[in-house]
């Protein structure tokens, strides 16, 4: 074999590894990319983006994942835009948990489930699969959507949803996580849950039309392709407070476990857990979590103090073998403890 064959067999093999890990990294591009379902395009005012236990800085660029947590402050406003075309439009003091959005093959999405806490949401449904069914949700209600666009409203005892294209089905959620059927709204109807007593009303209701964000009575402008180029990595501020995430420990009873599990680890900062001990009516079932976290407490001082005893023991042991006089080596004697328990040397 001459030198030509031997580097071209080289060259053979090089390639062939090359083709193998592309191969092997193309399924990892493709669950990074899954991950990412939609992109902040529109910021303004003060906002935050909860991901995990901690809080980051919303800027437009910025992209949004599957179970992210939106918060805006008094006068802000957020646009995502998602990857299925679904617009939405976030107002001030709001709170928006991203709960599903699950993307298939092609940009079609498979299931989706948005959950407003407080505030304001405006939606217009995906253009790729309008007849997907999504899942807007407040506390009390649940709304099948597919192919329309209104605007959902979480006051102080009040959820309001006004209807501006197509039909929905409107359920209701009991503290028991039960779905009620409440009717059906179409274009142009406004439905209205307030202390307990539901309405459906044919039109839009001045009470509610007052109180509309200015920019929810114009067009909706779509500024995704001026980001087309733009990805931010969203900026961490700091670890999630008790204030940030107390309105997500009050939402829809199937996701208070989920949110007890996700924020468990905060109770080791001692703000956080005597935020939630101090609020424990609005949110009993974080009880016997902290219950458990106190015992395990007792028991991490508990074996500090016996390993600190024992060490005390042995130490005094050493002293009492040690070269001193025999007055002293008594004393030691009668107060060495072992495990907390007192030991007579003979």
């Amino acid at each position: 074999m001459n030198a030509i064959d031997r580097r071209w067999r080289c060259t053979q093999r090089q390639l062939l590894l090359c083709c193998a890990l592309l191969l092997l990294l193309l399924p990892y591009q493709t669950l990074i990319a899954a991950d990412e379902v939609g992109t902040v395009t529109l910021s303004e005012g003060a906002a935050e983006l909860i991901r995990g236990t901690a809080v980051y800085q919303l800027e437009p660029g910025v992209m949004v994942e599957q179970d992210d947590i939106i918060e805006t402050a008094a006068g802000a406003r957020v646009q995502l835009e998602m990857v299925d075309q679904t617009l939405l439009d976030i107002g001030e003091s709001s709170t928006l948990h991203l709960v599903r959005y699950q993307i298939g093959t092609d940009q079609r999405l498979e299931a989706a489930d948005v959950s407003l806490l407080k505030g304001w949401l405006r939606f217009v449904t995906g253009l790729i699969q309008p007849e997907r069914t999504v899942n807007y949700s407040t506390p009390f209600i649940n709304l099948g959507i597919k192919g329309t666009q209104g605007v959902i409203s979480v006051a102080d005892g009040e959820q309001d949803v006004l209807l501006e294209e197509g039909e929905v089905e409107v359920d209701l959620i009991d503290q028991q996580a039960l779905h009620r059927r409440a009717g059906r709204l179409r274009a142009g109807e406004h439905f209205e849950l307030s202390r307990g007593f539901t309405r459906f009303h044919q039109r839009l209701q001045v009470r509610f039309g007052s109180r509309l964000p200015k920019h929810y009575k114009q067009k909706t402008v779509r500024h995704l392709k001026k980001l087309k180029k733009r990805k931010i990595k969203a900026k961490k501020l700091r670890a999630a407070g008790y204030n940030d995430i107390k309105w997500l420990l009050a939402s829809r009873p199937e996701l208070r476990k989920k949110f007890i599990k996700r924020f468990s680890e905060r109770l080791k900062d001692p703000t956080f857990r005597r935020a939630v001990r101090n609020n424990l009516n609005k949110h009993p079932e974080w009880r016997d979590r902290l219950i458990e976290k106190r015992n395990k407490q007792k028991k991490q001082k508990k074996k500090k103090r016996i390993n600190r005893d024992s060490c005390d023991g042995l130490r005094r042991r050493h002293l009492i073998n040690s070269e001193m006089p025999l007055i002293k080596r008594m004393a030691l004697m009668m107060r060495t403890k072992v495990c907390g328990v007192r030991l007579v040397w003979i």
